[in-house]
């Protein structure tokens, strides 16, 4: 039983995940999970960061932890800062104003939920802030994977 339990460990780490691999390899992986990290894509992050090293031969076992940086406790100082800079490299003065996005939901009766008026103006106003965060985190996606 031993026997096959060191057969599966060493095929998963060598084979699988490249625990070997060249410290160029190692550096791509990180490039890769520290570029995919910082993107709006919770939820996917692991996945697209352990398939984008594959795709490019990286190494994958360097990816999993990294994108664990965005996590439910960082989340929020994380991609608040994005949204930040998205603001000012879009050149949009002021503080970020949430509330343009939640204010149609208070208020409202339960009725307002159901007409398409309203969800074409909750995601107008969700699409501004969407811009500017994607922006944001663009650009700190790749300064951290340069780096």
């Amino acid at each position: 039983m031993a026997r096959y339990w060191l057969k599966a460990r060493r095929f998963l780490g060598h084979t699988v995940l490249h625990t070997d691999d060249s410290p160029h390899k190692i550096a791509l992986g990180t490039g890769i999970a520290m570029f995919i990290t910082f993107l709006p894509l919770v939820g996917f992050q692991m996945l697209l960061a352990v398939g984008t090293a594959a795709l490019f031969r990286a190494n994958k076992a360097v990816c999993v932890p990294i994108v664990w940086i965005t996590n439910v406790f960082t989340i929020g100082p994380i991609y608040g800062a994005c949204l930040a800079l998205g603001r000012f490299v879009m050149s949009r003065s002021g503080p970020v104003d949430e509330s343009a996005v939640i204010a149609p939901l208070e208020g409202q009766p339960a009725v307002g939920l159901f007409e398409l008026a309203y969800w074409q103006g909750v995601l107008d106003r969700a699409t501004a802030v969407a811009l500017e965060l994607w922006v944001g985190c663009v650009i700190v996606a790749t300064v951290t994977a340069i780096s």
